[in-house]
């Protein structure tokens, strides 16, 4: 039997990184002055390792994940009002890395990445890139606290007109993925206008991806009537429709640019006569000369069984309207203008009348009491990021339908492409990654359901003009604020509570969260320790493949600073050597399971090894 002792620094206690890379604590080869024997079937064993195991967060893409939520604020007994099922919001599930690999950051790194992922799943317009993230010192000591994480919105509004060839089709299948001008439509200088080559029947629908509407009082303002836009100039009159929508990026079930829970088949109830392209919310001159109001509700129970339908909208039997007869007859021609405003969850709709010193006349918006039907339901979770979409319809005196932007008030988000995963909305994501049961479950509640009585109190805006409602971090599963499976990042963080919803400080639209506790900057993932040039045979099952593998280092996992272990039974493994192996260097590696290197190791490390023949049998 023989020993081996192996380091990758001459100068114990050292916890200075090495600039060498044969010479790092967690991966180091030390070259022999002569050749070393190892004489045939042999075997090998761990003796003991020392490590320095320094203070960084770790983590991988299972564990420390959690969920953050903004909406109304749960009551945590579980039964008394408001309960998630009678909210428009769902737990965001906030997901540290997306990757197989393990990170290992220094709490100042470990904040800016918070903060990235933080925006990247926040989805709401108002608030993407207005979250933030640092660590908490010790005014005095400067010794590390925890973390104070602050929620945020853009609550200032600027108007300004989507660029030119900013539209894209919005119908059909075929132009989903067109990125600029379509054969159906052109757009430039605020204005959509219908190609004259298209046949009647052909439909022209767009929606433009550029900017989501500003949920913080942001208003879309449109010409129907006016030196840009003929559509409902008199005797030129075509079927139009306007209205705003999340962005649709796959293909629904009936074969069009559709949520992917959507019943076109069902939706026919709508008194439009072209086939309309998908909005959440919208309103549309028909043949008739009337004005339709429409939106996309709910039909089916609670309980998911069911399907989003477009649906019209009673606005005349809303008091807050100032047509409270009939649909508005658009047939006299001073109707020349058409305005949504959101305010949080609420959406107002307004039509401007020329005649005269009228202005901007009422169609309909949240009143309480009034009928779920006369009235936009709230914009909820799956519907946060709206933009605008533009239908032209034809006749023989109007072969080139026009509508344009009088104002716009979207929110300029960098990055924002709402094709790409966690660079859009919540549905747009969920749809990119095959998970819309989450979207369709919170659409599917009863505040959605306009055939039902039961009332819904929408929320507006708060004191500093931003959207109302709560921030809350779901640190552990909760049965409360669920789905909020593998939420497990409470000690991660530093707090004390499994769903923390008080903050240090809420101001306006700031919303501040502090650790309660220290987090413990103790690795806990299993560390290895590898043998790199010798033939040991070790299966290591989780990657599936063969490994070199001698040892598990199960004390240290828990552990920082110079820290040892020594096994209480040798393992040996038997080194598959038919004959002598003359060895001159010994190649070694302290590992994660994944086989990554636990680059929290740091400083001198010493690894020794027990050599012996194979007994006899």
């Amino acid at each position: 039997m023989s020993l081996v002792i192996c380091s990758n620094n001459f100068k114990d206690g050292s916890t200075a990184r090495q600039k060498s890379s044969i010479d790092n604590a967690f991966s180091f080869r030390n070259a022999l002055s002569s050749t070393y024997s190892i004489p045939k079937n042999s075997q090998v064993a761990l003796q003991s390792a020392k490590l320095n195991i320094n203070g960084k967060v770790v983590y991988s893409s299972n564990t420390n994940n959690f969920y953050q939520y903004f909406g109304k604020k749960l009551d945590m007994d579980g039964t008394t009002s408001p309960q998630i099922s009678e909210t428009t919001s769902s737990p965001l599930l906030v997901q540290l890395t997306g990757t197989d690999r393990i990170v290992e950051e220094s709490p100042s790194d470990f904040a800016n990445s918070l903060t990235t992922r933080l925006n990247e799943s926040i989805y709401h317009p108002n608030m993407i890139n207005k979250l933030g993230v640092e660590v908490l010192n010790n005014a005095s000591s400067l010794d590390f606290k925890g973390y104070k994480i602050t929620y945020d919105q853009l609550n200032t509004k600027s108007a300004a007109t989507p660029s030119d060839n900013t539209f894209v089709d919005s119908f059909r299948p075929a132009r989903a993925l067109l990125n600029g001008s379509s054969p159906e439509f052109t757009y430039a200088g605020g204005v959509f206008t219908r190609n004259a080559s298209l046949n009647a029947s052909d439909v022209c629908a767009g929606i433009n991806k550029q900017r989501p509407l500003n949920l913080g009082g942001g208003e879309m303002e449109v010409n129907i009537s006016s030196a840009n836009a003929n559509v409902n100039v008199s005797g030129t009159e075509v079927e139009w429709a306007i209205g705003l929508s999340r962005v649709v990026n796959n293909v629904g079930m009936d074969g069009y640019l559709d949520p992917t829970y959507y019943a076109r088949h069902l939706s026919d109830d709508v008194d439009v006569e072209m086939p309309l392209t998908y909005m959440d919310f919208g309103l549309a001159r028909n043949l008739a000369g009337e004005l339709v109001v429409f939106q996309t509700g709910w039909a089916g129970d609670g309980d998911g069984d069911g399907y989003l339908i477009t649906e019209e909208v009673e606005y005349w039997q809303n008091d807050s309207s100032d047509f409270t007869t009939s649909r508005l007859d658009l047939s006299t021609g001073q109707y020349t203008k058409v305005k949504f405003k959101a305010d949080g969850e609420k959406l107002k709709l307004e039509i401007f009348n020329a005649s005269g010193a009228v202005g901007y006349q009422t169609l309909t918006e949240y009143d309480a009491g009034e009928p779920k039907f006369s009235m936009f339901t709230p914009i909820n979770q799956a519907q946060w990021c709206l933009h605008p979409v533009f239908q032209v319809g034809q006749n023989a005196s109007n072969l080139v339908g026009s509508i344009s932007f009088e104002k716009y008030e979207g929110v300029a988000i960098a990055g924002y492409d709402p094709s790409k995963e966690n660079k859009g909305g919540w549905y747009e994501t969920m749809e990119l990654l095959g998970t819309t049961g989450k979207c369709r479950a919170v659409e599917s509640r009863d505040f959605n359901r306009t055939e039902i009585g039961t009332a819904y109190a929408q929320e507006g805006l708060n004191a500093s003009g931003g959207v109302n409602g709560s921030h809350v971090l779901i640190l552990q599963q909760s049965d409360v604020y669920a789905p909020s499976e593998r939420s497990n990042a409470r000690d991660l963080l530093g707090f004390n509570r499994d769903v923390v919803d008080t903050a240090v400080e809420t101001t306006g639209s700031l919303t501040i969260f502090e650790s309660i506790d220290s987090p413990s900057l103790i690795n806990n993932m299993s560390l290895f320790v590898r043998l790199n040039n010798l033939g040991q045979n070790v299966m290591n099952a989780f990657t599936g493949n063969k490994s070199k593998i001698i040892s598990h280092l199960t004390k240290l996992e828990t552990q920082v600073g110079i820290v040892s272990y020594e096994p209480n039974n040798l393992v040996w493994l038997d080194l598959d050597n038919p004959a002598d192996i003359n060895l001159t260097d010994f190649d070694l590696s302290v590992n994660y399971i994944n086989e990554q290197y636990a680059k929290t190791v740091v400083g001198d490390s010493i690894i020794c090894l027990y050599f012996r023949d194979k007994p006899k049998m």
